[in-house]
């Protein structure tokens, strides 16, 4: 977990002792007299304060630094480091108590579908199955809550591929760290004062498709790229795979149907239903289960006249944590995944 600059620690002395804990992933000021944090995806109380006026002027500090305004006709304000940290913070009117302050850290550590079968997120099993999946050029959406846990899920993914695959990053925050990866990452630049100079997701994920790739990673499905995404996925110009929020896979995909006839135009919105369906091939459902981050499904995706319909290949039909079962044709599934790995030079 890279270090966060020392004049900007300054500014919020006191959570620096949760700032530079290499096991915390998250800070959450909910007002001065409530601070939380995720530690090992957990979310735990603490017993420590921040002094009202203090707050403020942590919270002022960091919108000049931003350069952007924080007040009452501004009560919003999110700013990102470098090394990826992420604040969020809000004041009255947007928040009825005192200014919340939420501040996300990179990940520590990289993960692997092999560790997280160890921490039993899932079966040994579906981490084989899913790293065939990859190889083999599978369309691939990973669905789940908020604070459920994609960002993880996708790096232990993009982490079975071959090391020599070309890799497009598609983001609107630098999230997703794939560092032994040396991907090509596109990320969104918003427009100037006057209108210009902007590249929006949907740009992005236009010139992914054109940029002889072996795999695109989408950090998260957003409106305004929703109809292109789709698109891409359809085209099967090059394999995909992306994050979306969703509680189960239907409803992560009917949210994708949604959110591409939002954003298409010229009458594509017509035509998004067939392509949800021609483009996504598995769906890997996450969640929490005893309290930390899980898989809870893992489905292949057809479409029937008037419903989605999934063929599970895991389910886990109860709480616990290692209680993911396989489906009877899983051993074909992964035989064939295999001998279709896509040659990568």
């Amino acid at each position: 977990m890279a270090a966060i600059p020392p004049s900007l620690l300054q500014m919020f002395g006191p959570i620096e002792r949760l700032l530079t804990d290499p096991t915390i992933r998250r800070v959450l000021v909910d007002g001065p007299d409530t601070i939380l944090v995720e530690r090992h995806g957990r979310i735990e109380p603490t017993p420590m304060a921040y002094p009202p006026v203090a707050l403020d002027e942590s919270l002022d500090a960091l919108a000049r630094r931003a350069g952007k305004p924080f007040d009452a006709a501004h009560p919003s304000l999110e700013a990102q480091l470098k090394d990826g940290t992420r604040f969020l913070a809000l004041r009255a009117p947007a928040v009825d108590a005192g200014p919340v302050l939420v501040v996300v850290r990179p990940g520590g550590r990289l993960t692997s579908l092999d560790a997280l079968a160890r921490q039993g997120a899932l079966s040994e099993l579906a981490a084989d199955v899913l790293a065939s999946a990859m190889c083999a050029g599978l369309n691939i959406a990973v669905i789940g809550p908020a604070d459920s846990g994609r960002t993880t899920f996708l790096e232990a993914l993009v982490g079975a591929l071959p090391a020599a695959a070309r890799i497009g990053v598609v983001e609107e925050h630098a999230e997703l760290r794939l560092p032994e990866r040396n991907p090509f990452r596109l990320q969104v630049r918003k427009a100037d004062r006057e209108g210009g100079g902007g590249v929006g997701l949907a740009d992005l994920l236009y010139f992914a498709g054109r940029m002889a790739l072996d795999r695109v990673v989408v950090g998260d499905v957003r409106w305004q790229d929703a109809s292109e995404c789709v698109h891409l996925l359809a085209g099967r110009v090059v394999p995909v795979v992306f994050g979306l929020p969703g509680l189960t896979a239907e409803d992560g995909l009917l949210r994708l149907e949604s959110l591409a006839r939002a954003s298409a135009s010229g009458g594509r919105e017509r035509a998004v239903n067939g392509l949800v369906q021609a483009g996504v091939d598995l769906v890997v459902t996450l969640g929490r289960v005893a309290g930390r981050r899980a898989v809870r499904s893992i489905e292949t995706v057809r479409r029937g006249a008037a419903e989605w319909r999934f063929d599970a290949l895991f389910t886990r039909p109860s709480l616990r944590p290692h209680a993911l079962e396989a489906a009877a044709d899983v051993p074909d599934r992964l035989a064939a995944w295999t001998g279709e790995a896509r040659a990568v030079p």
